[in-house]
């Protein structure tokens, strides 16, 4: 009986973790469709708290929706000009820079060679690649490029998921069959989650701007553009407020 209870206990663990990875590579495969996703329901969330808002003031729905993604679209524009621009400058500037900085650092290795520690050309530029750096930056700008390609998909999925935010807990009341209940836990959950996008987007916001006009004002290449990866950078927990600090 035991042994049964054994064998059947460890077939359901095979079962678990044979579904685990369907599920990661079914993810993997379908990761540019995710990561449209998950940016569409970031935008919604920064989106709901304004739509609910003129909502209260007893405008309708689609009107609040479309008042609110009039001046998402807006902002959206006015970046992607800047940052655009700046993104293309940069790009086409990444072989001067590549050329730049192994100049650089034969400048150093020079210097150590001058402090009696020899390093020799070859073994300098394996350790220290420029080029693995600069195409590690430019794959991550084609990525961001590719995504904010894909702007007006994500916009409707933003459209969409916040025509259904002031009716979600009817529609939720109606699923349970319990007209009157008040879900206490699912909307304190909620209003965190969109405290702590509201509170990190502005966090990042003024992190973004204060790093580009810093960077202006050294005299540093393409501030709008380091200015916006440091607004990335900061959503990433622990080590993305340090990584976005680096051009500064």
């Amino acid at each position: 009986m035991t042994e049964r209870i054994n064998s059947h206990r460890g077939v359901r663990y095979l079962v678990i973790a044979a579904a685990l990875v369907i599920i990661i590579a079914g993810i993997t495969q379908a990761r540019s469709v995710v990561v449209l996703f998950l940016v569409s329901i970031f935008l919604a969330i920064l989106g709901a708290p304004p739509v609910l808002w003129v909502e209260r003031k007893r405008v309708p729905s689609l009107v609040a929706v479309l008042l609110v993604m009039a001046g998402m679209i807006t902002i959206l524009l006015i970046a992607g000009a800047l940052v655009g621009a700046s993104l293309n400058s940069f790009s086409n500037s990444l072989p001067f820079y590549q050329t730049r900085i192994q100049e650089q650092l034969l400048d150093f290795k020079t210097l150590l060679a001058s402090k009696g520690i020899a390093v020799t050309n070859k073994i300098f530029l394996d350790y220290v690649n420029p080029g693995a750096v600069m195409s590690l930056t430019a794959g991550f700008l084609a990525g961001l490029s590719a995504v904010l390609s894909n702007i007006v998909l994500i916009l409707l999925t933003v459209t969409f998921i916040l025509l259904e935010v002031s009716s979600f807990s009817a529609k939720l009341r109606v699923i349970l069959g319990d007209p009157l209940a008040l879900f206490p836990h699912y909307k304190r959950f909620v209003a965190d989650i969109q405290r702590y996008m509201v509170m990190k987007t502005f966090i990042s916001l003024s992190s973004g701007i204060l790093i580009g006009i810093w960077l202006a004002l050294l005299g540093v290449d393409f501030p709008v553009l380091w200015g916006f990866l440091a607004f990335l950078l900061n959503y990433v927990p622990n080590l993305g407020s340090i990584i976005a600090a680096v051009p500064a």
